[in-house]
């Protein structure tokens, strides 16, 4: 409810009122994740946000692992192991980076899915990446679409 800064305190309402001192203080206002700026977003797109979306996503991915390895067709098999990030600012080159990294840690684990099958690719709206920090920053990534924009995002077709 309130920062006295002069104190190195902060006011609170829970299920009381009351406070904490600090050190440091690290404000993160965050923002609500607005998924119907493209179409279908809303009803089909996974956001990250909580813990609970995080099983969620962790979930999926295992899901597509496992279609994968008895997926004896190499085109599909590749569909189901490629992931698309929408929007490359912190959230977006963090969940592609961190995505990356369990798709090649987890395809020990699953027979005939390669890291070669496994794909994430991050779409960015803007030339560059990270757009809030200094250009040469935001440059490096493994497969970005600078410029690029997702119109739609359909649910996955079942089977």
């Amino acid at each position: 409810t309130e920062i006295d800064v002069a104190h190195r305190r902060v006011h609170y309402l829970g299920r009381k009122m009351g406070y904490l001192d600090y050190d440091q203080l690290v404000v993160a206002c965050g923002v609500d994740a607005n998924l119907e700026v493209i179409e279908g977003m809303g009803e089909h797109g996974l956001p990250l946000k909580t813990v609970g979306d995080a099983l969620f996503l962790r979930n999926r991915i295992i899901e597509r692992l496992e279609q994968a390895t008895i997926e004896p067709d190499t085109n599909i098999r590749r569909w189901l192991t490629t992931f698309i990030v929408v929007g490359g600012g912190f959230s977006g080159v963090e969940v592609a980076g961190e995505l990356f990294d369990f798709l090649y840690a987890a395809v020990k684990y699953y027979k005939n899915v390669t890291k070669g099958d496994c794909r994430v690719v991050l779409l960015q709206g803007i030339d560059r990446l990270l757009p809030e920090v200094s250009p040469p920053l935001g440059k490096y990534a493994l497969d970005v679409h600078l410029n690029a924009q997702a119109d739609r995002v359909d649910e996955l077709p079942s089977g």
